[in-house]
C-alpha cells in the first residue's frame, strides 16, 4: 500500500551543516551519480571516459552551467519518483520531494532563460510547455503554502486539485517532458545510457502513484 502524503520542509535542518549534509545524502548520492555516469559518459567513444568528465567541468563556467543543468533535470526527476516507493518512510519522502522540488525549480528557470526560443520554436514548444506544467505541479504538491493560497484565492465554484493528484500529474507530466526534449528530428530517442535511469523511474512512479490513488474497478463498481 501507497501513502501520498503532504510534505512539510522543517528549516531547522539548516542550523547545522553537517546535520543538513547527512540529511540529504541521499539528494546528493544522486546528483553525484549523474555527474559522474552521465556527463562523464562520451557519445563518440560510446563509454564512460574520465578524462572525459574532467574536460567537460573545466571547460568554463557557461558549459559547466549547462552541462549541470542537465543534471539537475535529471536528478530532480529521480528525486521525486522515489518518493512514491513504499519504502519511504514520511520523513525520507518529505526530504526528497522537497530537494526534488528545488533541484527542478532550479532546472526550470534556467532552462526557461537559456532555451526561452524554444517556446516558439516548431521541435521542442511541446516539450517545454510540459516542463513549465511539471515544474508548477511539483511546487504546488511540495510546499504546502501553496496549497493554502490557492484555496483562498480559488473562487467557490472553482475545483481545487487534491496534492496526491498533482504529485501524480507531475510525475506524468515530467517523464513525458524529459521523453520529448531528448527526441531527435527522426523521432529517436538520444539520451545517455545512464539518462534512462530517471526516465524509467519516472514511468515507474507515475504508475505506482496511479494505482495508488485512482479508484479500481471494484471501487467504481461500488460507487
Amino acid at each position: 500500500q501507497v501513502t501520498v502524503s503532504v510534505l512539510y520542509w522543517d528549516p531547522h535542518q539548516l542550523r547545522e551543516p553537517m546535520q543538513f549534509l547527512h540529511a540529504h545524502s541521499g539528494t546528493l548520492g544522486v546528483v553525484a551519480a549523474y555527474t559522474v555516469f552521465y556527463t562523464g559518459y562520451s557519445k563518440q567513444h560510446q563509454r564512460l571516459d574520465v578524462r572525459h568528465l574532467g574536460r567537460t567541468l573545466s571547460s568554463g563556467w557557461r558549459n559547466v552551467l549547462f552541462e549541470m543543468n542537465k543534471v539537475a533535470g535529471l536528478a530532480g526527476l529521480t528525486l521525486i519518483s522515489a518518493v512514491a516507493l513504499p519504502a519511504c518512510d514520511a520523513s525520507t519522502r518529505r526530504r526528497l520531494a522537497i530537494d526534488g522540488a528545488c533541484i527542478l525549480l532550479g532546472h526550470g528557470a534556467y532552462s526557461a532563460w537559456r532555451f526561452r526560443d524554444r517556446f516558439l520554436g516548431k521541435n521542442k514548444k511541446v516539450a517545454m510547455a510540459l516542463g513549465v506544467s511539471t515544474v508548477s505541479c511539483v511546487s504546488y504538491w511540495a510546499f504546502p503554502p501553496l496549497h493554502k493560497a490557492v484555496e483562498r484565492l480559488a473562487p467557490a465554484w472553482c475545483y481545487v486539485p487534491l496534492p496526491a493528484h498533482v504529485m501524480l500529474a507531475g510525475l506524468g507530466l515530467g517523464t513525458l517532458h524529459f521523453y520529448t526534449m531528448e527526441l531527435d528530428a527522426a523521432g529517436k530517442l538520444q539520451v545517455r545510457p545512464f539518462g534512462k535511469l530517471a526516465l524509467l523511474a519516472g514511468a515507474v512512479a507515475t504508475a505506482i502513484t496511479a494505482l495508488a490513488i485512482l479508484p479500481g474497478p471494484q471501487q467504481q463498481a461500488a460507487a
